[in-house]
This record gives structure tokens, C-alpha cells and sequence, in this order.
């Protein structure tokens, strides 16, 4: 059975990780106009490096944050949240397990800012601070999802509760045989003569 959830769940989440995502993914092809640039100045530059740790990262994030807002059932947002959590998680380690595939080289970088303020800025714009926040937000999704209740119940005057589309009403007393005693005083049931 498929729980339906209201679109809107997802949109604050679903947007900031679409954002975050953008900015991922183009910030290391436009930085270097703006001199935020990583292992070199020159612009829409393309490296392997660039590709698996920085923009694919960042298109997966848009793909999860874009499934996050337009989910309508919890399984969807969930894989949306859990494909964003996936691209954070690469960001935030990907620089440091690239290593395994240069001979342990860290070969993405070195910043190329003139400070050593601007060095630690662009790791961390480029990587861990974007990773962490797309972390964050995927993360309040999944606990927000695992938070709704599995069906809408609401109480109904005193009639019973309403359940999905079904009313459920409390089972009426049952009689007492004559002779028979009531188990617990609070629970007899007088029956008209």
C-alpha cells in the first residue's frame, strides 16, 4: 500500500539541496571567474577528478533534492533524501578516498587563493561545508519522513475515529445475560426489563 504524503513535506528540504547541488556542480567550471578556484584558475576546465568528486556529486544531489519536492509518497521522498545523503556523504569524503586511486595523492586540489583564509574558504565551498549542509538537509528529511504517522487518524466528535477514507466505530456494550455477573463493576451493562 502506498502512503500518500503532501508534496510539500519535502519542498523546503528538497529545494536548499537542489540549490546546494547547483552550486556543486558549476562551481568548479564558473569559480575561477570569480578567483574561488581549486587546482586551477582557468575556467570551465575539465579534470576526471572534477567530474567524479565534485559535479556528479552535485547532479545526484539535484536529482535527490528534485525527487525530494515533488514526492507524494514516502517511499519516493525517502529515495530522494537518501540519493542527496549519498551525494553529502561523497563530498565530504570523496577528496580523502580519491587518494586510493592516486597512489595516496590527494591530486584534486591545491586551492588556489592567495590567503590562507581563501585556501581554507574553497575546501571548504568546494567540498566539505556544501557535503556537511546537503548532509544536514537530507537528513532532517529522512527524520521528518520517519516522523509522520503511517495513517491519518483524527478523532471524530465521539463517534469513533476517522481512518483514511473507512469511519471505525467503538463496538456497542454487549448485554449481560441475567444471572450471569459482571467480571468488573465498571463494565456492567444494565438491559431494560
Amino acid at each position: 500500500m502506498r502512503r500518500r504524503i503532501p508534496r510539500s513535506r519535502g519542498a523546503v528540504s528538497g529545494t536548499v539541496i537542489v540549490l546546494l547541488g547547483l552550486w556543486t556542480a558549476l562551481v568548479p567550471l564558473v569559480g575561477p571567474y570569480f578567483h574561488y578556484a581549486m587546482h586551477s584558475n582557468e575556467h570551465w576546465q575539465w579534470f576526471i577528478d572534477r567530474g567524479w568528486l565534485e559535479v556528479l556529486p552535485g547532479l545526484v544531489a539535484i536529482a535527490g533534492g528534485l525527487l525530494l519536492m515533488r514526492a507524494t509518497t514516502r517511499a519516493g521522498a525517502s529515495f530522494g533524501a537518501m540519493l542527496a545523503l549519498a551525494a553529502g556523504l561523497w563530498l565530504v569524503i570523496g577528496p580523502n578516498v580519491s587518494a586510493l586511486w592516486h597512489h595516496g595523492a590527494i591530486v584534486i586540489g591545491p586551492p588556489m587563493g592567495a590567503h590562507t583564509v581563501t585556501r581554507v574558504l574553497e575546501w571548504l565551498g568546494f567540498f566539505h561545508a556544501a557535503g556537511a549542509l546537503v548532509v544536514l538537509f537530507s537528513s532532517y528529511a529522512l527524520g521528518f519522513l520517519a516522523a509522520l504517522p503511517l495513517r491519518d487518524e483524527r478523532v471524530v466528535g465521539t463517534g469513533g475515529v476517522k481512518t483514511g477514507r473507512r469511519r471505525w466505530r467503538a463496538p456497542a456494550a454487549r448485554p449481560v445475560p441475567a444471572g450471569e455477573a459482571p467480571a468488573d463493576e465498571d463494565t456492567r451493562v444494565t438491559t431494560p426489563a
